[in-house]
């Protein structure tokens, strides 16, 4: 994997009560599996939109760009996840578990393969977000 493109793990000072996903609320697809996480994470991880001033002003030390790039999930510890791997993070608090986490981290090719995924989808949201409602729909069955 190219780890010029992958950002590095931040950490920020103030420090959430429970692990924060941060994401583009402007992005149609973006909210749209947020609100899929939202139910499957059942209030294990709380969410936020990234336009929201109190995500720049509770996380001073994440540059905007972050915000821009990739959601940010950020963990009770004060470390802060981008991409591909902040999603599997975030699954590890829902029905799901860890394991797409542990593939990630632990079978070779897969943080490589997920990231480039991930990017590929970021730069093409309007067409997966039209590719998502025509295969689901307008919502997620629950």
């Amino acid at each position: 994997m190219d780890h010029t493109v992958k950002q590095a793990v931040a950490e920020v000072a103030l420090r959430p009560a429970k692990p924060l996903m941060i994401y583009d609320g402007d992005c149609n697809f973006c909210k749209f599996w947020i609100r899929r996480w939202e139910r499957s994470t059942r209030g294990r991880v709380d969410y936020m939109q990234s336009q929201e001033p109190l995500v720049a002003e509770r996380f001073p030390e994440l540059p905007r760009e972050r915000f821009e790039n990739s959601v940010q999930f950020i963990e009770t510890d004060g470390r802060v996840y981008s991409g591909a791997e902040a999603v599997f993070r975030s699954l590890g608090y829902s029905r799901v578990r860890g394991w797409p986490l542990w593939l990630y981290q632990k079978v070779p090719g897969v943080e490589g393969l997920t990231e480039w995924g991930y990017r590929f989808v970021a730069r093409h949201r309007t067409g997966f977000s039209r590719l998502t409602r025509l295969i689901w729909g307008g919502e997620f069955p629950d």
